[in-house]
């Protein structure tokens, strides 16, 4: 029987259809703020006024031979081009189902870092900023 249980290493990260890295660690949030409406002569809040919707993320992987970072792979422009670098997907895909985990919508990179130890993987982590974001793993 198969485990129900989703683990990092099952899954993959595909940026803008194109297969990036296998999953260590991830994490997002979403934040929805809300500004309060208030009335003449009120101390008291009326009502909150949705005003903006974030969504946020890390995304750590193992980085696979011939991607060439986040800028050989074209996710990121290098120095002096980052002026036109073009907004991505972000996918998490599911390695044995191939069903998508988690898309990141209208994306920009915001940090990356990379590291590797003596006899160790080349590992890294960049962080997201998204317009939106969907689950596809959620009940309707």
């Amino acid at each position: 029987m198969q485990s129900r249980v989703i683990s990092g290493p099952r899954l993959k990260c595909v940026i803008n259809g194109r297969v990036f890295g296998i999953v260590t660690s991830f994490r997002y949030e979403i934040r929805s703020s809300h500004a309060p409406a208030q009335g003449l002569d009120q101390n008291t809040v009326q009502e909150w006024i949705p005003t903006t919707y974030r969504v946020s993320g890390q995304v750590g992987v193992l980085r696979l031979h011939g991607t060439g970072g986040l800028e050989g792979a074209g996710v990121v422009a290098f120095s002096d081009d980052v002026l036109r670098q073009k907004y991505l997907t972000i996918e998490l895909v599911d390695r044995v189902t191939e069903r998508t985990v988690f898309s990141a919508i209208n994306s920009v990179v915001s940090a990356q870092s990379w590291q590797v130890a003596a006899k160790g993987l080349l590992t890294g982590s960049f962080a997201f900023e998204a317009e939106n974001q969907t689950n596809n793993e959620a009940a309707p």
